[in-house]
Parts: C-alpha cells; structure tokens; sequence
C-alpha cells in the first residue's frame, strides 16, 4: 500500500514545480554575461569527480531550455532550466559514456539532459539545431544518471533513474546541464565513467583580436580558443608583447572580460600603453607572465609562450608635412597634407588639403579625420631672410674665393658697393655675374686690406633690404 501512494505523491511534487520554482528562475537576477549556468560558461570536465556543493538558484544569463520560439527545444526538462549547473565534456576518445549523479542528500531530486554542440556549439542548445542525446525528468529522487542498468535514452517523470549510456564521438563536443530540482542546498557529487575519455586537454589558443571601425585604439580585445581561469591573467600585462607597423608602446596591463561565477573567460582586454598611429601588421604575443605562467584554463592547459595573433591596421591615414623650416618675411609657404577627400582641420580653422603660411614664426598643424581615424602632424616655419657674405677672399687665381659677392635664395636683386678705408667706393656691381675681383675692373689691383661693403637689395616677397659689413682682401 506505501508504493502506491509513494508513485502517485512524487508526480504531484514534480509538476507542482512548475508553479513553486519557476517563479525563483525570474527572481534570479543575471549578474554574469557568462556563469556555470549557462552553456557558454559550462564548467570543462576535467576530471572524472566532480562536487557541487552551491546551489545555483534559477538559471544564467538566459533560459536556455525554453525560449520564445522553440517551446521546449525538444527537451524532456518540461520546466526548462531550474536551479541549473552546465558542463562541458570534449571527447579525445570515443566510447561509452556513462556517469552518476550521487545527491549529498538521498532525498533531493535531481534532472540532467546531454546536448550534441559539436557542430552548433552552445547556440544550438537554444535555437534547437543541437541534438538532444538522453534526458532523464524522473521524479524519484537519489543517485541518478546513465549506466548499463539503465532503460532507453528519455526519462518520463514516473520512469527509471538511469537511462543507457550514450556512444559519444571522438573530437565530438557535448553539453551536460543538471537541473536541482529539490532546490536543495546540500549539493552533489558526479562521477564520469565508461570507455571515452573525455578529458578536457583543449590548449587555450590566442584566435583573434576584434577589429573596431577604427583601430586607432589603445585596448586590444583578444579571444582565446578556450576558457581560462581569469587568476592566471596577470594584471601588468605581462604575458603579453605587442609589436610591428611602428608602434613603440608597451603592453600596460591586462583585463579579463565578463568572468564567469566561476572564474572563467575566453576574452581578455589587453591595454596599451599609447594609441595605435600607423597603418601595418602588428603582432601580438603570448609569453610567460610575472605570475610564472602564461593563461591557464581550468584544467591547467596553458596558452604556448610564443604563440601569436596577427592584427592588420589599414584604415589610419597618413600625413607627412616635412621638416621644420624657415622662409623669408613677406614669403608664402605651402604645406599639403594630402588624402584628398577627406576632412582636414588646420590650427587657423581652415578645413582644406593645402594651407598657406605667410607670417613667421609660426607653428602650422593638421588633423586628417578618415571615419573617425585620426592623423596628425606639424611643422614649425621660422623667420630665414638671411644673406650671408663673406668675411675675406684671395684674388690670387687659385679657384678658391677669387672673387667677392653675397649669397642668398631670398634675395631677387640687388647691389653692393664696396669701399676703401678713406671712403672711395672702389667697386659696384648689380649682378653676381660680375664680382668684385680685388681690381678696378681694368689694371689695378687694391692692396691687401680691410674695405667695406654696402648691400641693397629687394627679398623675392618684394622687401627691400640694406646690409653692410667689412671684408679682407688678402694678396
């Protein structure tokens, strides 16, 4: 007479769950992107024991058992996720799997479903494109799980515990979730078993880094191939060197992303220590950090040093100004920044390819914007209307400063006039093509001495100019 009453009371207490813990589920607040009770965040089996002694109230960032579209995901777990855990089983060798879920309290009920993800990964779990392999809804509780003693591949509410073990592929990926559906807080333990093995041996992998509309930025988001234990991401950065097109920086610290309730993550923040300024191939590297260690994931798989990812920048213009320079009062000088077609912002205001610079000194500087990608550039303009002339020369037919006359390439004309100590002007001429040669222009030649030069000329902005000075004649 108790059997009776024992099989007709457990139905009543599982489909009272419906209206008693689905409630908790929308109570509980999603405090991860990514935790253990969510596939993308499912613990990676990494041993064959494993013990669960928290409970996880509600489900993760998302029901992932029901959903607006799929009603059930073709899943037995009527009341989609409820107090749920995910694990992750990566099958080196294929066989049998079989495990057992022992709860710490003989009288807590707990459900479990396997999904398929080789081929969708943790998407297909909710858009319902993942097989859902064996799922056990018994309502008895105590150890449950797959073994040879089981019966079939689905479990009903008033069927059997244990369901046949499962045939998994090697290099197949599944998703285990248990449901607690006691919402006991005693926890549980599970013990993998059969003839795969299903060891998470996965080496974490640097795969890519995320390109922005711009990559002129000074945060690189990098993601890895696998989860890895958020604590073996060191805080300074150093299990990373960032080199190539240029850049002269250093990697300044290192954030992972989202990390999971159970510390982990597949995407980790890498910090610059300036922006990225030049178009190129960049690389970024893995090496052992001042924590002794490269990343870890949580079976202790370490990222290899020496492994790394490839990040290309095309999209920064380039802006070359040239050197700083000098001109001559009252002259203009061009600067082109190039990149015609985009927007160009000068420190006048003026938004043009080209700017002129007409007074002096002055610092000119250009901002070419392409799609929110920044290039700057300068360049100082100083004062230059010089004339240089020399202090001596020796007409003595040598080749070597024969002869006597100004040079410049400010000047457009002029004339000098020299002089002797008593005030005679003993030369003059208005173009280079006849210097002073020491004589009178016929037979006379002046004595070895100090004479004085005049110099009137007009610059090439059309400012007129006078110099004087004294030169040696030496014979």
């Amino acid at each position: 007479m108790h059997g009776p009453l024992r099989l007709s009371l457990f139905p009543a207490l599982k489909f009272r769950r419906y209206l008693l813990l689905f409630p908790l589920a929308l109570w509980s607040l999603r405090l991860s992107a990514q935790t253990i009770q969510d596939c993308d965040g499912a613990v990676p089996v990494c041993s064959l024991n494993y013990f669960q002694n928290v409970l996880t109230p509600g489900y993760g960032a998302v029901q992932e058992l029901l959903t607006p579209l799929i009603a059930s995901n073709n899943t037995c777990l009527a009341a989609g996720e409820q107090n749920s855990t995910w694990y992750r089983l990566n099958v080196t060798a294929g066989g049998d799997l079989q495990f057992s879920i022992s709860p710490n309290t003989l009288t807590d009920d707990y459900d479990w479903a396997v999904y398929d993800i080789t081929n969708t990964g943790c998407a297909g779990v909710q858009n319902g494109t993942a097989p859902q392999l064996v799922c056990n809804y018994s309502v008895f509780p105590g150890n449950t799980g797959l073994s040879p003693l089981g019966t079939g591949n689905s479990a009903a509410p008033l069927d059997p515990n244990f369901c046949l073990p499962l045939t998994v592929q090697t290099n197949g990926v599944y998703a285990l979730v248990v449901n607690n559906s006691s919402l006991s807080p005693d926890g549980y333990a599970i013990n993998f078993s059969g003839t795969a093995n299903l060891l998470d041996n996965n080496i974490p992998l640097p795969v890519s880094i995320a390109h922005q509309p711009c990559d002129q930025v000074d945060t690189l988001v990098l993601s890895l191939s696998d989860y890895v234990d958020c604590s073996t991401v060191a805080p300074d950065g150093s299990d990373f060197t960032f080199t190539g097109g240029g850049y002269y920086g250093f990697v300044l610290g290192a954030v992972p992303v989202n990390c999971s309730a159970s510390g982990f993550t597949n995407s980790v923040k890498v910090v610059l220590s300036q922006t990225i300024q030049n178009n190129g191939a960049y690389v970024l590297s893995v090496n052992n950090g001042t924590d002794g260690n490269t990343m870890l994931d949580l079976c202790g798989n370490a990222t290899p040093v020496g492994s790394t990812v490839n990040f290309i920048v095309t999209n920064v213009p380039e802006v070359e100004l040239g050197p700083d320079t000098s001109i001559c009062d009252g002259e203009v000088l061009t600067l082109d920044a190039g990149n015609p077609g985009l927007h160009h912002s000068w420190s006048d205001g003026s938004t043009g390819q080209t700017h002129d610079v007409r007074s002096v000194p002055a610092t000119a500087y250009v901002m070419v914007d392409r799609d929110g990608c920044y290039a700057r550039d300068s360049v100082h303009v100083g004062s230059a209307c010089s004339v240089f002339v020399p202090n001596a020369f020796s007409p003595n037919g040598d080749g070597l400063n024969d002869v006597f006359w100004f040079i410049s390439s400010h000047v457009k004309d002029a004339a000098v006039s020299v002089y002797n100590r008593w005030g005679s002007r003993v030369f003059y001429s208005e173009t280079e093509k006849q210097p002073w040669d020491g004589t009178d222009g016929w037979d006379l030649r002046y004595p070895t001495g100090l004479y004085v030069y005049l110099i009137r000329g007009t610059y090439r902005s059309g400012k007129t100019f006078e110099q004087t000075g004294t030169v040696l004649l030496i014979r």
